[in-house]
């Protein structure tokens, strides 16, 4: 277990709230797909700990939005077994898929 996991699962063992809303950057789950492969282990750590994956903050971005931005195909499946809504849509109206190309199609966005 990589350190950054092992003070993760400290913090949950006293009762840490994977629910936790990040002001500008919502639930703790979506700031954590924003980093994609490399949060992966503690994406999962999350999740068995009841994360919510669906929680979107006022920009609408849901979890699998932010997964699908990051290019990681293993979130992506790890938040789509775990119930995440593959056509969740922003404020703007896009699902994940089409967030996603549009990142592919217009990198700076």
């Amino acid at each position: 277990m990589a350190t950054e996991n092992r003070s993760v699962a400290l913090l949950l063992e006293r009762h840490a709230n994977v629910n936790y809303i990040v002001p500008s950057f919502g639930p703790v789950l979506s700031s954590v797909a924003r980093l994609g492969d490399r949060a992966l282990a503690t994406a999962r750590l999350l999740l068995e700990h009841e994360a919510i994956v669906d929680s979107t903050p006022s920009s609408g971005f849901s979890t699998l939005h932010h997964a699908s931005i990051s290019d990681s195909a293993a979130l992506v499946r790890l938040l789509l077994e775990h119930k995440g809504s593959v056509n969740a849509r922003t404020t703007t109206n896009l699902t994940p898929l089409v967030r996603h190309s549009i990142r592919e199609t217009y990198p700076e966005c």
